[in-house]
């Protein structure tokens, strides 16, 4: 690629020098590269959110793309790994994101020499070793050449539903700015497991129910009516929204990542 396009997902947030200290060295290394945020906003180490996110926007990037994936919080654990998946690379903490990114379904990946960081001195992991190993698969250097291959990467529960014997419990993966819950599963993946079945998702003890998509209830058990809506992301997640412009669904009715939340299949 004559012009490297380089992606940046983290949680280092704007405030701070680090987004600036990481393209500054990535324009230094890399002749004609462009260089994209995704986000710099994700909760600090949350490896839910930022899996989610990148799962989401990195595939659009064409094939040779690379995406820098930093949300360790102030100290990583664990190595840095080099993954090959559809044509794209991406450099991580093997902590479990990697995993929550692919699961298996990624073509080979690679660990890069351990370097100790000069944290005395300013610098940091991502500008460290990410930027580096960029350059080399930018230059088009063999993965073989820059790391070690990898033959499993560090397993997590990736927390997505279980099934029941008439209906399932899907955890809630993430929650955007506007307080949406997009459910850990698929319009596919569901639509497969429901069978043309009619179905209902139930919240706060069978207090409210959804039984279409795109239809609104109607909740007054809150301050005022809120019309809920369950409707299929661009994502292809399920997620659980207002119709209402300035509604936070997860606030106003106490939804958080990682709850439970139970189909029914009738």
């Amino acid at each position: 690629m004559d012009s490297p396009i380089i992606t940046l997902t983290s949680d280092w947030t704007t405030q701070n020098h680090f987004v600036g200290k990481v393209k500054g060295r990535l324009y230094s290394l890399i002749p004609n590269v462009r260089v994209v945020d995704i986000s710099h906003e994700v909760p600090i180490a949350d490896k839910m959110s930022a899996a989610f996110i990148a799962k989401n926007t990195c595939c659009d990037f064409p094939e040779g793309s690379i995406h820098l994936i930093d949300v360790t919080g102030t100290r990583a654990t664990g190595d840095v790994v080099v993954v090959e998946a559809d044509g794209r690379y991406y450099i991580m903490v093997d902590n479990g994101l990697p995993t929550l990114l692919f699961g298996t379904n990624y073509n080979r990946a690679v660990r890069l020499p351990d370097i100790k960081q000069p944290y005395d001195k300013g610098n940091f992991l991502a500008y460290d070793v990410f930027c580096p190993a960029a350059a080399a698969i930018a230059a088009g250097k063999p993965m073989e050449q820059i790391g070690t291959i990898c033959e499993q990467l560090t397993p997590v529960s990736t927390y997505s539903y279980i099934v029941e014997e008439n209906g399932m419990k899907v955890y809630i993966a993430y929650i955007d700015a506007y307080g949406n819950a997009y459910l850990g599963i698929n319009i596919d993946e569901f639509e497969r497991y429901r069978n043309g079945r009619d179905f209902t998702v139930v919240l706060r003890e069978s207090k409210i129910t959804l039984s279409q998509f795109d239809v609104p209830t109607v909740v007054s058990d809150v301050a005022s009516q809120i019309e809920l809506l369950l409707s299929v992301s661009v994502t292809g997640n399920l997620v659980i929204s207002t119709t209402l412009p300035s509604g936070n669904v997860s606030q106003l009715f106490g939804l958080r990542k990682l709850q439970l939340v139970k189909i029914v299949f009738s």
